[in-house]
C-alpha cells in the first residue's frame, strides 16, 4: 500500500503589544495520520520584529528547538524542513519566542506534513 500524506495548516497569532519572551500555542493534528514529517512556515505580519523563533514540543518536551523563523520558510531547494515526530495520541504545542515587544501582530502559517 502507498504511503499517504496530507498537508495540514495552523494559524498562530500573536496580537499587537505581545511581549517579549516564549508563547505557546496548542495544535491539534489528524489523529488518523501517525507520522509528521515536515514543517514549513508562511510568514504574514511580523509584528515590527526582525526576527522571532519557531519550535514544536508536545506532552514529553521539546521535539523542535525554536530557531530563527527563516529556517523553516519555504524555498525551491528546501519545501520541508525535515522531521520525523509520531503523532498518536500527542496533543503539540508551536512555541514562539518573541526577541521584543511586538510592535505590531505576528501571524504565520505552521504547515505540517503528516502520513499515514
Amino acid at each position: 500500500m502507498a504511503r499517504q500524506f496530507k498537508k495540514q495548516t495552523v494559524l498562530i497569532e500573536l496580537v499587537n503589544g505581545t511581549a517579549a519572551g516564549e508563547k505557546t500555542s496548542p495544535v491539534n493534528l489528524d489523529p488518523s495520520y501517525t507520522k509528521v514529517k515536515g514543517l514549513r512556515l508562511h510568514p504574514l505580519a511580523d509584528g515590527g520584529l526582525p526576527y522571532y523563533e519557531v519550535g514544536l514540543e508536545d506532552n514529553n518536551g521539546l521535539l523542535v528547538d525554536a530557531e530563527n523563523s527563516r529556517a523553516y520558510a519555504y524555498t525551491a531547494e528546501k519545501p520541508w524542513e525535515p522531521v520525523d515526530l509520531d503523532n498518536k495520541g500527542q496533543q503539540f504545542r508551536v512555541k514562539t519566542v518573541l526577541p521584543a515587544t511586538a510592535t505590531g501582530d505576528v501571524q504565520y502559517q505552521l504547515v505540517f506534513l503528516l502520513e499515514k
